[in-house]
């Protein structure tokens, strides 16, 4: 059986802000929601289940919180969303996916990953019983509400982390929100002090750096000074998809390649495509765009070895904006077979699928 490494998921967030039953299969979920008319829901396409079907043995999946006080006071901020007034509320709403992850700890079907010495190794699949690995990362550093409480988080298993989401964050500048509507923390710009004292912090650590989402000027400032190990979890190409923010222009991709790192192709049809919206993106993207994405990050690192799959799938979005050909994570093998047809050799699908990233975190676990 073929196995993979998803570098992108956002399970507790699913599981805690969205409520869905990520221990069933995926059935399951769609069922619960089927009778829901919001955008995305009846269209999940991730569980744990779901999740070994494929052959995943390791996924990085995030903590999600954001302090969002001007959303806030706009009213904006409902009952099934991240967002938050202050960094305290943001740090226990961490806490608790943390603590999620936890929960599925002691029922045997996670262990976390927190030294090298956890992850799973070569191309072999998981055992019946044998628990999924898993690496927590943070999708926004809002919950860390000062350097030294990293240390904290690192104590309890924090191994990586983004300084932005959507938007400013406490640490930095995020790329724009989705969508055509202005919003009041969609402003290009650099770090802040907290964003350049957490990267003091995260090398002393030992952490990697998560360059996804940072706005252009913040990832440049980023890179200049952090001297860790930096990747990128679910970036596509600009260069094919022109003027799309979250995914990386090629001197961005040659500079994470020349110290090291590795970047995942996300599997949301408009970072794909040009000119593709949520709603719109079905039935104009397929697995083809997803190999044009990872041929072009190869050419441009000038290896296959910088180039993975982060799939952010069910991260905001569902089946609808998913290229066609994956209906769940369980279909992720047919992206190896599309690679096959492409042209790529046995041993490059397997670096892609699970080898460059199981290197990568071996890497930084090990230093």
């Amino acid at each position: 059986m073929r196995v993979f490494v998803d570098g992108h998921l956002d399970l507790a967030m699913n599981a805690l802000v969205l409520r869905r039953r990520i221990t069933e299969p995926l059935s399951v979920v769609r069922e619960d929601e089927s009778g829901c008319t919001s955008p995305g829901w009846g269209e999940a396409t991730v569980t744990l289940p779901e999740l070994r079907r494929g052959g995943a043995v390791m996924v990085v999946s995030t903590l999600l919180a954001r302090v969002r006080p001007w959303r806030v006071a706009w009213g904006e901020c409902g009952r099934a969303t991240g967002d938050f007034a202050d960094a305290d509320m943001a740090h226990a709403c961490a806490m608790a996916m943390l603590d999620y992850y936890r929960c599925l700890e002691d029922r045997g079907l996670i262990r976390m990953v927190r030294g090298a010495g956890d992850l799973p190794g070569g191309d072999r699949a998981l055992g019946e019983d044998e628990p999924l690995a898993l690496l927590v990362t943070m999708e926004g550093a809002d919950p860390v509400r000062d350097p030294e409480d990293l240390h904290r988080w690192y104590g309890l298993g924090l191994r990586t982390l983004m300084l932005a989401h959507f938007g400013r964050s406490l640490s930095a500048h995020g790329t724009p929100s989705e969508g055509d509507d202005f919003r009041v923390e969609d402003v290009e710009g650099p770090l802040t002090d907290l964003g350049r004292g957490l990267l003091r912090e995260m090398e002393g650590l030992g952490m990697a750096l998560d360059v996804s989402h940072l706005s252009d000027t913040s990832l440049a400032e980023a890179l200049d000074r952090f001297g860790g190990r930096a990747y990128a979890s679910h970036c596509g190409c600009r260069s094919l998809v022109p003027g799309c923010q979250r995914d990386l222009e090629d001197a961005m991709i040659k500079a994470l390649a020349e110290r090291g790192g590795v970047i995942g192709v996300p599997l949301f049809s408009p970072y794909l495509v040009p000119g593709l919206t949520e709603g719109s993106a079905r039935e104009t993207c397929g697995l083809d765009d997803v190999v044009d994405h990872l041929e072009r990050l190869r050419d441009v690192a000038g290896t296959d070895e910088a180039v993975a799959l982060g799939t952010d799938m069910d991260g905001g979005f569902g089946l609808s904006a998913t290229p066609v050909g994956i209906d769940g994570s369980g279909d992720l093998p047919r992206l190896a077979e599309r690679m096959l047809v492409r042209g790529w050799d046995e041993a490059s699908v397997g670096r892609v699928f699970a080898g460059n990233w199981l290197r990568f975190w071996g890497e930084v676990l090990s230093a």
